[in-house]
């Protein structure tokens, strides 16, 4: 009889599940940071603020003077999970579509300040969550 030597194999496949091992953790590792990025991004208010007013300047929407009024849009009127929106709207869309609904709902929360109170803008905002499916 002749057998075969598997030692080789065995080295082989070992030398595969090291390479593995170091690529599911590196991966690990990634993923805990982008988590963690994330997570700061949404629960920081002046990251929030940031990101919209960003996106508002980018636009050349917003002045100097408008700041402490971005702040208040994004704090009172969007909140985390609008912003977390428009986050996930970047990434998976792209930036010009987050750009056009951040435009849009400062447009509408500026006119709606304009017209009324902060409650009106609250009420319009529900009333267009209200009338929105998603596709």
């Amino acid at each position: 009889y002749t057998l075969q030597c598997v030692l080789p194999i065995n080295n082989f496949t070992e030398k595969i599940y090291v390479f593995l091992w170091f690529w599911f953790a590196i991966l690990g590792v990634l993923t805990t940071l982008n988590t963690l990025q994330w997570a700061l991004n949404t629960i920081l208010p002046m990251r929030r603020v940031n990101y919209i007013k960003q996106y508002l300047k980018a636009l050349r929407l917003i002045s100097s003077t408008e700041e402490r009024d971005c702040a208040r849009f994004v704090n009172n009127t969007l909140g985390a999970d609008g912003v977390f929106i428009l986050h996930v709207v970047s990434k998976i869309a792209s930036d010009l579509i987050a750009l056009d609904v951040t435009a849009t709902l400062w447009k509408n929360y500026r006119q709606a300040k304009i017209t009324g109170t902060e409650e009106d803008v609250n009420r319009l905002l529900e009333t267009v969550n209200r009338g929105s499916t998603v596709v």
